[in-house]
């Protein structure tokens, strides 16, 4: 097994594990604020903090943590939905189209973010948050398993 990979992906499940606590901060906030018509300055700042925290740990975990253990499992993969294909078929995450849903509603997040949309948007980030915190979950216990990380 590569060494310098298993060290990579310790690193990498710390800033998983960093990343899901923030969010999970963000989460209850937002929760409670609820989706409506209008929001005041300081609610729209919690869900920016919200939609801001929920793309980072879907980068982190797609990005890093599942490309690095796939890496180390020496499979290989074409795409990203390969990727998350491959992860879920190893029992990795939980289901590879909910984190595909996460991953295109980031990619709106970071590079369509339009403020009429923004209520779809957290509306969105609102219900796959608990899926997306449940897979940090699902990961770390596959590499406690597998790696004993």
């Amino acid at each position: 097994m590569n060494e310098e990979l298993l060290k990579l992906l310790k690193v990498e499940l710390k800033e998983i594990i960093n990343s899901a606590k923030i969010l999970k901060i963000s989460f209850k906030i937002c929760n409670n604020i609820g989706i409506k018509n209008k929001y005041s300055e300081n609610e729209l700042m919690y869900f920016e903090a919200l939609t801001a925290r929920f793309s980072r740990l879907s980068d982190i975990l797609i990005q890093k943590v599942l490309r690095t253990i796939i890496s180390i499992e020496l499979d290989s993969y074409e795409s990203t939905r390969d990727l998350l294909n491959l992860s879920e078929k190893k029992n990795i995450i939980s289901d590879a189209h909910k984190l595909a849903e996460t991953r295109t509603i980031r990619n709106k997040i970071v590079h369509e973010y339009v403020l009429e949309d923004f209520e779809n948007i957290f509306n969105d980030v609102l219900i796959l948050t608990p899926f997306l915190l449940k897979d940090v979950k699902s990961i770390l216990n596959y590499c406690k398993e597998k790696y004993n990380i």
